[in-house]
């Protein structure tokens, strides 16, 4: 298990704790101060939250963003990976992550963008050897 997947796993269960002791808290019976609406809401959202920790949801950026009336083109491991099949999903991952930090406005995260990135990162053995 890598160092970030580990780190994220920790975060979840602290989170998972959280709520378990949230849910013990407010045990079977509605606090008197919560309507029934307020309850059944409570409740709706602590499970959405426990299924989306237990991977149990889908998360739909796409709708997120149409409710904010903001787009996004979403760039993928996969996608890198494409273009460099030697390289792991780790490495993949900060291609995509230096390329956000460096891309152009006026021209975008581009096909392109990806294979300078990814090599100026990664050279392979070709480019490494001067050849």
């Amino acid at each position: 298990m890598t160092k970030k997947l580990y780190e994220e796993s920790l975060r979840n269960l602290a989170a998972r704790s959280r709520l378990t002791s949230l849910i013990d808290e407010i045990g079977d019976s509605a606090d008197p101060s919560f309507t029934s609406p307020q309850y059944d809401f409570l409740d709706d959202r602590i499970a959405q939250i426990v299924d989306v920790l237990d991977g149990n949801s889908h998360l739909d950026i796409h709708a997120i963003l149409d409710q904010r009336q903001e787009v996004a083109v979403i760039w993928c491991v996969e996608d890198v990976q494409s273009l460099r099949p030697d390289l792991d999903e780790e490495e993949s991952w900060h291609v995509l992550q230096r390329c956000r930090k460096v891309h152009d406005c006026n021209h975008g995260l581009t096909w392109d963008l990806i294979q300078y990135v990814a090599d100026d990162l990664y050279p392979t053995k070709d480019e490494g050897d001067g050849q």
